[in-house]
Order: structure tokens, then sequence, then C-alpha cells
């Protein structure tokens, strides 16, 4: 078997995070200009997403795994929050550029936090 066009670990692992995330192996394939056949390959390969399509319609795995999320992203604005509240920090930064970490931050938050709660099905 010949080899193949060697690619960054970052656009593999973009490449399996837009499988994970549902979309198709075609429209995958042509955003990150690569290989179709490469891209079915990698996805085969990683046990993660198989891991992950057998069990993606589980409300219970996506519940925990939103939750890990919310946990892991609290956890990360508590250590950016020990870092840029410290004299030194504030001193070289600009009021504007904390200002808007916090608010990407807060925003991500909240809407991880949305994911907890249960889908709402309209009756028919």
């Amino acid at each position: 078997m010949t080899q193949g066009r060697a690619y960054p670990a970052a656009t593999r692992a973009a490449v399996l995070a837009a499988i994970l995330s549902g979309a198709s192996v075609s429209d995958v394939a042509r955003a990150h200009g690569v290989d179709k056949g490469t891209v079915s390959r990698w996805a085969a390969a990683n046990t993660t997403l198989a891991t992950m399509r057998n069990r993606e319609r589980d409300p219970e795995t996506i519940a925990a795994a939103v939750y890990d999320l919310i946990v892991d992203h609290v956890r990360t604005m508590r250590a950016q929050l020990d870092f840029v509240t410290s004299t030194d920090y504030l001193k070289e930064q600009p009021a504007a550029a904390i200002a808007e970490l916090f608010e990407v931050e807060g925003n991500v938050l909240l809407r991880l936090l949305a994911g907890l709660r249960p889908v709402e099905v309209p009756e028919e």
C-alpha cells in the first residue's frame, strides 16, 4: 500500500471532531481538504469515535458528557480567574481584554449549562 499525504495532528483532530459532531464524511473531507477515503479510515480507526457512535443516542451518556464538560469548564474558569486577578497580570492587561475573556468564558458556560435542561418535545 502506498503512503499518502501526511497531515498535521491538528487536521486529523479537527476532522475527527467534525465527524463526531455529526458531519458527513463528504462534508468534512471537503471542508478540511482531506480525501474522503482518508477521513473514513481515520474515523474507522478511532476507538473513541466508534464508542461514541454506539452510545451517542443514550441520554444518560450525553448528560454525563455535558456534566463533565461543565465541571472542566468551571475548573478552567477558576484557574483563569486566579491567574488574571494577580496584581502583576492586571497591571499589564487592558481592562477590555480581561472583560472580553470573562464574557466569552461566561457565555460558553451558560451554553453548557443549557445542555442540562431536558429537551422539550412539542406535542403533536
